[in-house]
């Protein structure tokens, strides 16, 4: 059985997505273990659709900054890949990260 190099939390990007009025959460089983990041919708850039109907916060093209943590931090590139009914979900988290920015 191949074993999967470890997965530092601040670059998973691929696996389960939960996206919640407040947070956008990935999950993934590495080696048999859970490994989640967490990152606040209030730090994150406004998202944008990518042509695969992967969501992406700045564009990872273009190296572009996709947010800053309060401690003034950067977030590490995030993408959502190949989101199920991306436009929709897009749409859920512009809406949740203008009710949680107030």
């Amino acid at each position: 059985m191949k074993r999967l190099p470890p997965v530092p939390r601040w670059s998973l990007t691929l696996g389960h997505y939960t996206v919640t009025s407040r947070r956008i959460i990935v999950e993934r089983r590495v080696n048999g273990f859970r490994v989640r990041r967490s990152e606040l919708l209030t730090d994150l850039t406004t998202p944008k659709l990518l042509e695969d109907g992967s969501i992406a916060f700045g564009d990872p093209r273009e190296q572009e900054n996709p947010g800053h943590r309060a401690s003034g931090l950067l977030v590490p590139p995030l993408v959502l890949h190949k989101v199920p009914d991306a436009e929709h979900v897009l749409d859920l988290i512009r809406q949740a990260q203008r009710d949680a920015r107030g």
